[in-house]
């Protein structure tokens, strides 16, 4: 019986760690689409390359081979105002890709859709084939209704990609923290 209990336990432990997840399909192993990563652009896809470290799939950002010199996706979800929130992934980069810019965003929005706060991560110092966890750390302005998460890459040169797993956006400690 105790051996029961413990289980059921751990599985519900399992899914309150989960459900802390702000972000639908944080690994891309669906389609995406209106629900989750509504908005890419440019020369974002996802594919199973790379042994991606959270099931088969993750997105990926080509270099220029793909067609374009840029890419990127973004995801909005609500979240309470004066609150701080995590965000994490898993970032791999093959075949030396390099970008001029890249960036990893955390942004905060009003009822109006105004950016009222960014934090940044410039993802520098990626790995060439390994995945590396990043993540950013940020206060939702009181008035902050939607967050979005924002990975995108421009003046990409011509070879490799930049891969992107496992994004997980979560309020952290109690409220006003």
């Amino acid at each position: 019986m105790k051996k029961i209990g413990w289980m059921v336990t751990l599985a519900a432990l399992g899914i309150a760690a989960h459900a802390a997840n702000l972000l639908e399909n944080p690994g891309f192993e669906w389609e995406t689409g209106e629900r989750d990563w509504s908005i890419q652009w440019g020369n974002a896809c996802r594919e199973a390359w790379n042994d991606p470290p959270e099931g088969g799939h993750a997105m990926y950002i080509g270099g220029s081979w793909r067609g374009q010199d840029n890419g990127g996706l973004i995801q909005a979800v609500p979240v309470e105002g004066g609150k701080q929130y995590l965000l994490k992934g898993l970032f791999y980069c093959d075949n030396n890709w390099k970008a001029r810019d890249k960036m990893l965003k955390l942004e905060f929005l009003d009822s109006a859709g105004e950016v009222l706060k960014t934090y940044t991560d410039d993802l520098k110092g990626l790995k060439n084939e390994r995945w590396v966890k990043r993540d950013i750390a940020g206060k939702a302005p009181e008035n902050a209704v939607r967050a979005q998460v924002v990975v995108e890459a421009s003046g990409v040169a011509a070879d490799g990609v930049l891969g992107i797993d496992d994004l997980v956006l979560e309020p952290v400690g109690g409220p006003g923290r």
